[in-house]
């Protein structure tokens, strides 16, 4: 079975709940879930009560109450003499059934709707888009060039499969010298540094680089969110500054969303080590970790699920029990719109979403509306949002 057949594995771990697996279906589930360990923790999560209910629910305890209550009492109409472990498959298949693995949306039971929006509207995702800001003030807009080489000053740009290399070529080290590169709204860009470090960067995001590192570190400065993979290099540790934190490395890979108008700036640490140095106290942040400071400079490091905040430069959208408000803005910064909303309690609802960020809008726009809570209109470049 190919691992990535996400609609193979949906059908045979709904069999596995509903216990209909042949010998042959088990095996080939088995090996689903040691192929990885993302893939081990889907299927135990899956099994949970708590997840169901987290997946097709929102964080209103009454209307988490009334809405579990519903899609109990659907599955029990449906089979009124089956036993209650019977009744607790059906409840865990359906949600399978409607939320896939890979690419998911939870929401309430209801199979009639439509899954498609009947609005007439267009927002193309994201693409590749940057802007290179040289030391001298020049710039170079990246979006429409490709596989090309650039020789500029002291630097040479070659771009190469969607990742733009920047090579010095002279050793001379300038004095507070920087290039920069600036990703708009809607757009992503991929850079690899001299050292073979590579940065993945989000949509409107900017990273500064001095023209040459000094003989002491790397230094950058960002602004958004960058994914790094950091090339070891002992003598000189990789440092990342941003408006609330420090980030020193030696080699590792690790992202930091910090955004000025969003409350939390945070690092996530997926391997390797990182020390935050933060109002003259320095934090270490293990594998699997995050560390966050708010606007009030309170600081918390927490275990979390680290593909939940990297899986963006992998090509995906995600968010688990996160805020309306969250998802809006994040569809809004690569889909490129601006969101209203007509009621304020409407951007507390809580969704999972799991998609790909190249896709189509309305799916995912849809697929929420499918809660049977909140419905979507459309005018020029704005999405409104309102209570059904």
């Amino acid at each position: 079975m190919e691992y990535s057949d996400i609609n193979k594995v949906k059908q045979l771990l709904i069999k596995k709940l509903t216990g209909q697996l042949s010998k042959n279906e088990k095996n080939d589930l088995e090996a689903w879930e040691k192929y990885s360990p993302e893939n081990q923790k889907s299927a135990r999560k899956i099994s949970t009560s708590e997840f169901l209910e987290r997946a097709i629910l929102d964080n209103n305890k009454n209307l988490r109450q009334k809405s579990w209550n519903n899609l109990h009492s659907q599955i029990k109409k449906k089979y009124p003499f089956r036993s209650k472990s019977f009744i607790w498959a059906r409840i865990a298949a359906t949600v399978i059934l409607l939320i896939g693995i890979g690419t998911i949306v939870y929401f309430s039971v209801n199979s009639s709707q439509n899954t498609e929006h009947t609005d007439t509207y267009t927002f193309h995702p994201g693409c590749k888009n940057a802007i290179f800001q040289f030391s001298n003030g020049e710039s170079l807009d990246l979006k429409d060039l490709s596989n090309f080489t650039i020789e500029k000053g002291d630097y040479k740009l070659i771009s190469q499969e969607d990742t733009l290399y920047i090579k010095k070529i002279y050793e001379e080290i300038y004095e507070d010298t920087y290039n920069t590169i600036k990703v708009p709204r809607g757009g992503e860009y991929i850079v690899k540094l001299d050292d073979e470090t590579v940065i993945y960067l989000n949509s409107e995001s900017e990273l500064k680089i001095p023209t040459v590192f000094s003989k002491e570190n790397r230094h950058a400065y960002l602004k958004g969110e960058a994914y790094f993979s950091v090339t070891h290099d002992k003598e000189h540790p990789f440092i990342v500054e941003t408006s609330q934190m420090k980030i020193k490395v030696l080699g590792t890979k690790f992202n930091i969303r910090c955004y000025e108008n969003e409350p939390v700036c945070a690092a996530t640490l997926v391997e390797g080590a990182i020390n935050i140095e933060h109002k003259n106290k320095s934090y270490k942040v293990l594998p699997g970790n995050q560390i966050c400071i708010n606007q009030e400079g309170l600081v918390s490091n927490k275990e979390v699920e680290t593909y939940l905040y990297t899986a963006w430069k992998d090509g995906r959208l995600v968010f688990e029990n996160a805020p309306l408000s969250t998802i809006m803005n994040e569809l809004g910064r690569w889909y490129n719109f601006d969101v209203t909303y007509n009621a304020p309690d409407i951007e507390d609802m809580h969704f999972t979403i799991d998609v790909k960020k190249y896709g189509d809008l309305s799916k995912i726009i849809s697929l929420m509306e499918k809660m049977n809570k909140v419905k979507f209109g459309f005018k020029n470049q704005s999405i409104i949002v309102d209570k059904k």
